[in-house]
């Protein structure tokens, strides 16, 4: 009898711990899927709203607009907020200027949404990726 006490005091232990581990994943598969739409969201209406003629200052109004935190490459300088960046392909290496917010979208999930532009400041695409902050 103590035998059989003690194996269903394991099993009630195991059913309880995989419950509670399958909440968890299912919680935090829940919240990706939500930031992950949140973020689409946002793509769409950045691709809606910017395009060829867009300049850079369209671009941090849009960021400021839709409450992203504006990321500034160079603090010291006026227009610190527009940033280089190279672009790496099988042709050969590429710099371009760079416009980047940040926005928490859900639930510790971040979307840093980024605007490219070539040396002319001509627009040429738009990009974001969305990740977990611990």
């Amino acid at each position: 009898m103590i035998k059989n006490l003690k194996n269903k005091k394991i099993y009630v232990f195991l059913l309880v711990f995989f419950l509670l581990l399958g909440f968890l994943g299912a919680r935090r598969y829940i919240a990706r899927q939500r930031a992950t739409k949140t973020a689409e969201y946002y793509f769409k209406k950045a691709s809606q709203d910017i395009g060829p003629g867009s300049g850079a200052a369209d671009v941090k109004k849009w960021l400021t607009d839709n409450s992203f935190a504006i990321l500034k490459w160079n603090p010291t300088q006026e227009e610190g907020w527009i940033g280089t960046q190279k672009n790496f392909s099988e042709t050969g290496t590429s710099e371009c200027f760079v416009v980047q917010g940040s926005k928490n979208i859900y639930d510790g999930f971040l979307i840093d949404m980024i605007f490219e532009f070539d040396k002319e400041y001509n627009f040429q695409s738009i990009y974001y990726h969305l990740r977990k902050v611990q």
